[in-house]
């Protein structure tokens, strides 16, 4: 059986936004045409999703469930057939597949760029079926993309002719990975809870290092003022040392320094302590002359 399907590598319509990669349209070309050599000679295998314990146990997680037999870009879409092969995992994704449920997702190499930077692909190896893709199929509805009852998976993989024994054991190990996935969300944004509670903190201090440096440098600033032969208002140091603020705080302060233009500061003992001194005098000779003469006369 041929699945044909397709997705826009630019639209991420899934509620979580999926793994938010942001790919560069010509890569993505040029990645798609040095694929068609592994296309035509149906060396792009896929593989049933993840491994999870029902594969490994049944020792299936190698085993290939579908080859690409068509793959082109139409703009940012890309659109890809897949054949799904005559194994017990290729019998999964048509099974899952006929239930609406799960989907396509590359299989691809290169450097991831995350969320905030470009994602580059050197090699595309595949499309695998997961279920939770990170795109939604364009001819899937938003409805459709939601998970199906276990009781419709169930019946579409016995009608697919696996044993019960085998699609009870898939059904609970896909309990057994949407578990571990909320486990993992709430791992992640307990991570995350830390992190922000440490920013914060940083912050705070960073804040308080910010604020405690700049009342000493205010600090200092005021103290080079008091020492200046200069008289100013208590306002006008504050400016000072905070800095002008605006038109106002700059036209109070040139006030006050140019109130001093019409004095003559060299008259003034900026620079020196003008000091007092006592002259003592003493008689201790004899005067040269007779005082008592002068006044008897």
């Amino acid at each position: 059986m041929i699945i044909e399907s397709r997705f826009d590598f630019t639209d991420n319509r899934r509620p979580d936004g999926g793994n938010s990669r942001k790919y560069v349209r010509e890569n993505v070309e040029e990645v798609i045409e040095n694929s068609q050599f592994s296309v035509e000679n149906r060396q792009m295998l896929g593989f049933f999703g993840h491994p999870n314990t029902l594969l490994m146990r049944e020792n299936l997680q190698n085993q290939p469930s579908n080859v690409c037999t068509s793959l082109r870009l139409n703009g940012t879409i890309v659109e890809h057939a897949q054949q799904i092969l005559e194994t017990d995992t290729g019998k999964v994704v048509l099974a899952l597949h006929k239930a609406g449920a799960g989907g396509w997702s590359w299989r691809a190499g290169g450097e991831d760029g995350g969320r905030d930077s470009a994602t580059t692909i050197r090699e595309l190896a595949g499309f695998d079926y997961v279920y939770t893709p990170s795109y939604t199929a364009i001819t899937e509805s938003a409805d459709s993309r939601k998970h199906k009852e276990y009781v419709e998976i169930r019946e579409a993989l016995l009608h697919e002719g696996l044993t019960v024994d085998f699609a009870e054991g898939f059904l609970g190990s896909l309990n057994d990975r949407v578990q571990q996935e909320i486990t993992r969300l709430h791992e992640v944004r307990r991570k995350q809870a830390d992190e922000i509670q440490m920013l914060r903190e940083s912050l705070a201090r960073t804040s308080n290092g910010i604020r405690d440096d700049l009342n000493s440098r205010k600090g200092m600033v005021r103290e080079a003022l008091m020492r200046t032969p200069f008289k100013l208002k208590d306002e006008v140091m504050e400016v000072l040392a905070s800095g002008v603020q605006d038109n106002r705080e700059l036209r109070m302060v040139l006030d006050s320094l140019t109130s001093y233009q019409n004095v003559d500061l060299q008259s003034l003992p900026l620079t020196e302590n003008v000091k007092t001194e006592k002259v003592k005098v003493s008689f201790d000779d004899e005067p040269p002359f007779d005082f008592g003469s002068i006044f008897r006369h």
